[in-house]
């Protein structure tokens, strides 16, 4: 089993923010990100489709 980093969602989420993702919707702290580049979307609370 690998070794992983943790990293709270705040960094993760401005990592993501400053290399081009942005929030699709918001309600309350719940975020969801999209890009352009793919279709994968990332909820900040941990699930990706």
């Amino acid at each position: 089993m690998g070794h992983r980093r943790a990293v709270k969602a705040r960094q993760l989420l401005a990592a993501l923010l400053r290399i081009g993702w942005t929030v699709a919707w918001q309600i309350g702290s719940h975020r969801r990100l999209t890009t352009d580049a793919t279709d994968l979307i990332i909820d900040v609370n941990g699930y990706f489709r």
